[in-house]
């Protein structure tokens, strides 16, 4: 869900997360997004802290293939709080 943050990265009992994502129109079939994420994992539900939370954010560009279905390729770039970065490339949307 923290996009920058490779996936079980943290592992733990629990996993706490929220991301929010704006999507606008650029020209023709093109649109951009910027996004946002916190979250932090723990062993125990006690041992949540928020000292602990990890952030990453981003954005990225879509291209609309199919506007009867709204079929978007995706390519996001997200930057972690730890100077982590990573590249997306995927296929349709989230929601």
């Amino acid at each position: 869900m923290l996009r920058g943050y490779y996936e079980g990265r943290y592992r733990a009992q629990h996993y706490f997360a929220a991301q929010a994502e704006y999507r606008f129109p650029l020209v023709w079939r093109f649109g951009g997004a910027v996004f946002g994420a916190m979250g932090e994992v723990a062993t125990t539900l006690k041992t949540v802290s928020a000292d602990r939370l990890r952030a990453a954010g981003g954005g990225g560009l879509r291209f609309l293939m199919d506007s009867d279905e709204h079929i978007n390729l995706r390519l996001d770039f997200a930057v972690t709080d730890h100077s982590d970065f990573d590249f997306y490339l995927n296929l349709l949307e989230s929601f």
